[in-house]
């Protein structure tokens, strides 16, 4: 038996062979050329097929892992159009009449440098992130296909590095465990390993790893332990482990039924976030009380044509119907310059996350956002159904919104269409909304807080920007207390308030949202449960300060 050890990424328990995924590397040459412009040509091209490619990544990993963790490869196109990496290969091509894959070689060489000369390991990290995208800039240059894994069977999967476009390409099921001999537990990779629930540990100590390919193996993620050809004392220990985890799982299965209330008697309403329709089976198996944010944005990419009316009504009726009367909140198509459809009419924005997305683009695209409207209201009559609109920051806003519902009304009578009557709710996700809460109150059932882009936006700190990834601190006592005067505003107004980000479902933060009054907490519905035992435990009758 050989035992190595690494850093732990996720938690979890594989047995099985291993195989080793060596993408390998070719040597950049110089090759000298009397024709500089068409060497750069092909480097602006082979960019502009890297951008279309992370930008299908985004998509499919906005599928799998939600929008947040999507904007892993949102942050890797900023690289690829990053205007000084582009500068530094023009220049090298010029003044050295080389071609464009050395040009980018010395370039990237020049850009990893300075990020490694970084103290922080959580920026060193991202250049991860960089050498992937340069790997793609390169493989479009050349017309290759650049070498994935190719997984026939169940295995650990064994490398010195995969990127995070490769790891969203994985087939779960055939992915036991993750093993890296390099690599970070701040890294993408790490990120999207973790979010896909794929025990995996990173800087593990094999010397030779391609000897061990073919071979049984076990991983013990949690100590971050990797045992090839493992003894039955070791196999026993592992299995233990594995009994142990999956008695917690089902520990927390006896929440199911249960209601979300503190031992002093407040009772939280916790909703699951979904993706697509096919989430509903996870919403129901964790017994989530309702659907507390879906997201529509999956019915537009990735395809050629704005969806219809039709298409988007059976698909939220379907989802309505499915949650069998509990409740269910959908946003309205919440894209962007960041995050583009062919078929939309844009103008290029140097920052995109401060321009036309959100209800912006929804407002300039009236009669396109007049058919989601119509799909809404109709798909409303089959259940218990609010919708809700992302990036309101003024009361015309709304008000508009509210004369746009009236003419879909409208329409749909004409029709002969029949519709209910849904709640209609705000995102709270700037500081303007939060300043002029009581006045949006006047026309909202509800409101959801956003924190992901209320803390970029109070912060002034890019969440898409890595070199950000310091200052976008959600627990920063000014986001801390914007949540607590949106609360305060809409009670005021006798509205629930609800948090719907990535902050919801840290455990960490449950107590103080409680004592804050927040009514509702709307999290990935893998993680309902445990909110549900940690909610359930808790005490709030005394008063305690704000903060983490």
């Amino acid at each position: 038996m050989k035992e190595y050890r690494g850093k732990s990424v996720h938690e979890g328990i594989a047995f099985g062979s291993v195989c080793f995924f060596d993408r390998g590397y070719t040597d950049i040459v110089r090759v000298d050329t009397a024709y500089p412009q068409i060497e750069i040509k092909r480097f602006e091209t082979a960019v502009t097929k890297t951008v279309l490619e992370l930008q299908e990544l985004c998509e499919k990993a906005g599928l799998l892992v939600g929008d947040e963790k999507a904007e892993i490869f949102e942050m890797q196109k900023m690289i690829a159009l990053d205007d000084l990496l582009a500068e530094d290969v023009k220049k090298y091509i010029l003044d050295n009449s080389c071609n464009a894959e050395y040009a980018l070689s010395k370039a990237a060489n020049d850009y990893t440098a300075r990020i490694s000369l970084l103290e922080d390991e959580l920026l060193r990290a991202r250049n991860e992130d960089c050498l992937d995208v340069f790997r793609k800039i390169l493989k479009h240059m050349s017309n290759d296909e650049a070498e994935e894994p190719v997984l026939k069977q169940p295995v650990i999967l064994l490398a010195t590095d995969i990127s995070p476009g490769e790891t969203i390409n994985l087939d779960k099921e055939k992915v036991l465990a993750i093993v890296l001999l390099g690599g970070s537990e701040y890294s993408h990779t790490a990120i999207l390993a973790k979010s896909l629930d794929i025990p995996c540990i990173v800087q593990t100590d094999v010397i030779c790893p391609a000897n061990l390919h073919g071979k049984e193996a076990g991983v013990d993620g949690k100590e971050g332990l990797f045992y090839v050809e493992p003894t039955e004392e070791i196999i026993t220990e592992l299995k233990e482990k594995q009994r142990q985890i999956r008695k917690r799982l089902q520990n927390l299965q006896n929440m199911v039924g249960l209601e979300s209330r503190t031992k002093d008697g407040r009772l939280i309403r916790v909703f699951a976030n979904i993706e697509t329709p096919d989430d509903l089976p996870k919403v129901k198996e964790q017994d989530a009380e309702g659907i507390g944010l879906f997201r529509t944005e999956f019915l537009y990419l990735s395809r050629s044509i704005y969806p219809e009316e039709e298409e988007q009504f059976a698909v939220y009726r379907d989802v309505i119907a499915g949650m069998e009367g509990r409740p269910v909140i959908i946003r309205t198509l919440d894209i962007g310059a960041d995050k583009t459809v062919p078929y939309l009419s844009y103008v290029k924005e140097d920052n995109p996350a401060m321009g036309m997305r959100g209800i912006r683009l929804c407002l300039a695209q009236k009669q396109l956002f007049l058919i989601q409207l119509k799909a809404l209201l109709r798909a409303s009559s089959y259940g218990n159904v609010s919708i809700m609109f992302p990036m309101i920051s003024s009361v015309w806003e709304i008000q508009t919104v509210n004369e746009l519902i009236l003419e879909a009304k409208k329409i749909l009578t004409e029709e002969g269409k029949n519709f209910g009557n849904p709640k209609m709710g705000i995102m709270i996700e700037t500081p303007a909304a939060v300043v002029i809460a009581e006045e949006l109150a006047e026309y909202a059932d509800f409101f959801s807080i956003g924190t992901n882009d209320l803390t970029q936006y109070t912060l002034a700190a890019d969440r898409t920007n890595p070199a950000m990834d310091i200052y976008t601190n959600p627990y920063h006592e000014a986001v801390l207390r914007l949540i607590e005067m949106t609360v305060k505003s809409g009670h005021k107004k006798g509205i629930p308030v609800g948090i719907c980000g990535d902050l919801a479902a840290d455990l960490t933060m449950t107590e103080l949202f409680i004592r804050l009054g927040v009514d509702e907490l709307s999290i990935p519905a893998g993680k309902v449960l445990s909110l549900r035992k940690k909610i359930r435990s808790l005490d709030c009758t005394e008063k305690k300060g704000k903060g983490k």
